[in-house]
């Protein structure tokens, strides 16, 4: 067997999402490129955060016999006609991709319904399944449903008997506040076993839900030196910036299997509830009757120092919480990692100042400036 990253270089392993039209009964088709990719197409690309290397212009055919033209590099695809419609990201200086320009719009608890189709082989789905319950115990503001048929659903997991296609799988990205509509499975992912194939679905689910690469610009965990995109692109304060990153379920190529403390804390500022104190015991998640009264990263604790010495990085932010040298609009060392940019803590976050913490929608923040 070639090795992974070789197989899967062309534009990263999980670079983006892919534009599949929902719904299958029998087998899609792809067709091959039939048309160029314009410059105005490569800048489009750059501008909303995709690596724009070796991307075609294709069509993706769904069982039910739907067409549609898709903009393809690697892993990251998007309807041709969708495109331009995506948001840019307007920054001022190149800063690690953790997150697309588009999110999914969620409530006080969405439900995001996944619907498999039954070409879907069933070591796949008891890899959908392991990766469904990862993501529905960390206590975020959507969780997943599964279900089989050929009903709709906000995303839709379906087999492409396509043995020319090298990589395991590919999924949407987020469009108009949903998720990215489908997931695409190849028959590239049966070569493997069932703890790479988790790793797949969670990495699926999360570009599905609006994470990008952590090594977006020297894909390392591909095997490169070199930067491969020069870009603009969206950072979430408390993670990584360097673009070389690959303590991560979202690496470009192969990863961590398991989701770090990257993983958490991008989740939770994207869709964690922010007016929860993770540092005080948490009777929304966790039965107050029990010793573990502590919710971290999908489980409830004993202890905040317990959480960490279990490999929990969120609960490490909670450790020495009594400092009297700590105030909120001060940097905080204890909390915060004192070498990176962001060193203020609001709302379960740190960040780069008092007047962004405001921005992201953290009321307490505004005490600053009283």
């Amino acid at each position: 067997m070639k090795p992974l990253h070789k197989l899967v270089s062309i534009a990263s392993f999980i670079a983006a999402a892919i534009s599949i039209t929902t719904s299958c009964e029998s087998e899609s088709v792809i067709a091959p490129a039939t048309q160029q990719i314009t410059p105005e197409i490569t800048q489009q690309l750059v501008k909303i955060g995709v690596n724009p290397t070796d991307a075609v212009i294709t069509t993706t055919t769904t069982p039910d016999g739907v067409s549609t033209a898709i903009v393809s590099a690697g892993e990251s695809m998007i309807p041709l006609n969708q495109l331009f419609n995506y948001p840019v990201i307007i920054a001022a200086t190149n800063q690690k991709a953790f997150v697309h320009t588009n999110i999914v719009a969620v409530g006080d608890d969405r439900v995001i319904s996944i619907v498999v189709r039954d070409a879907v082989k069933s070591e796949s789905i008891a890899a959908l399944e392991t990766a469904v319950e990862a993501y529905n115990r960390l206590g975020l503001r959507f969780r997943f449903s599964i279900a089989f048929g050929t009903q709709d659903g906000d995303i839709i997991v379906y087999r492409t008997e396509d043995d020319t296609q090298v990589l395991p799988g590919r999924s949407y990205l987020p469009y108009q506040g949903n998720p990215g509509g489908a997931i695409e499975l190849f028959p590239a992912l049966d070569a493997f076993n069932s703890t790479f194939k988790d790793f797949i679905l969670k990495r699926q689910l999360g570009r599905a839900v609006g994470l990008r690469s952590s090594d977006w610009r020297t894909r390392r965990s591909c095997g490169d030196a070199a930067d491969i995109i020069d870009a603009t692109v969206v950072h979430i304060p408390g993670t990584d910036d360097s673009g070389d990153n690959i303590d991560s379920i979202m690496t470009e190529c192969l990863g961590s299997h398991n989701m770090t403390g990257e993983d958490f804390a991008a989740l939770r500022f994207l869709y964690g509830d922010t007016s929860v104190d993770l540092c005080v015991p948490n009777p929304k998640r966790c039965d107050q009757s029990k010793r573990w009264k502590y919710f971290f990263c999908g489980r409830c604790y004993y202890s905040p120092a317990r959480a960490s010495r279990n490999g929990c990085d969120e609960a490490r932010s909670c450790l020495n919480e009594g400092d009297s040298n700590t105030t909120k609009c001060v940097p905080n060392g204890l909390k915060c990692n004192p070498t990176k940019p962001w060193i203020y803590y609001f709302c379960g976050v740190c960040v780069e100042s008092p007047q962004q913490a405001i921005e992201n929608g953290c009321e307490e923040a505004k005490l600053c400036f009283e």
